[in-house]
């Protein structure tokens, strides 16, 4: 409830700052303002490069009642007890949460490439495993130029997450066989 209380009295500060600063509202713009000063470059995608190969892995491994999201906030996933730590988590985005049909959380997946060796980065890591430490399942794979989804299958249902791993090994030794 507290943080409720900082979020709203940070709010009304800001609008107060805002309005007795410009002079005008902070939704309207002033003469020599125009919406046109404001730039932005079009994203394709959700996803990097990496964060798609294993996206396309993550879609064969898992049954078909689950869902994959990308790029999912911190603060979706976990409440802060500590106001001074809301603002933190909702800065946070984490590469895939695994969901049920309902979106129940069933895990959370981080791509590791080699920016999480950084110095910033492994800080900013090590906050989001302890956010979400005994409170949502968090796989960290690290960044490869194939994923193999039996590997993967296997770290999931290690979470208790469920997969096509039992159909994924048959296919695999079909295969074998075949040869």
């Amino acid at each position: 409830m507290e943080w409720l209380v900082v979020v709203v009295v940070s709010a009304v500060l800001l609008y107060w700052i805002q309005n007795n600063n410009s002079g005008s509202k902070p939704w309207q713009f002033t003469n020599n303002e125009s919406s046109n000063d404001i730039r932005y470059v079009k994203q394709g995608y959700l996803t990097t490069r990496n964060e798609q190969k294993l996206f396309q892995a993550l879609r064969k491994v898992l049954v078909d009642n689950t869902m994959i999201h990308c790029q999912t906030s911190l603060i979706a996933l976990t409440k802060p007890t500590d106001p001074k730590q809301a603002l933190r988590a909702y800065s946070k985005r984490v590469d895939f949460v695994i969901t049920d049909s309902k979106t129940k959380i069933l895990a959370v997946i981080e791509l590791d490439d080699s920016s999480h060796e950084n110095q910033t980065r492994y800080r900013r890591d090590q906050y989001v495993n302890e956010s979400l430490k005994d409170i949502h399942p968090l796989l960290r794979v690290k960044t490869q130029r194939f994923y193999e989804p039996i590997a993967i299958a296997k770290d999931l249902e290690g979470l208790g997450v469920k997969t096509k791993l039992s159909d994924l090994v048959a296919s695999a030794e079909g295969a074998v066989v075949s040869k």
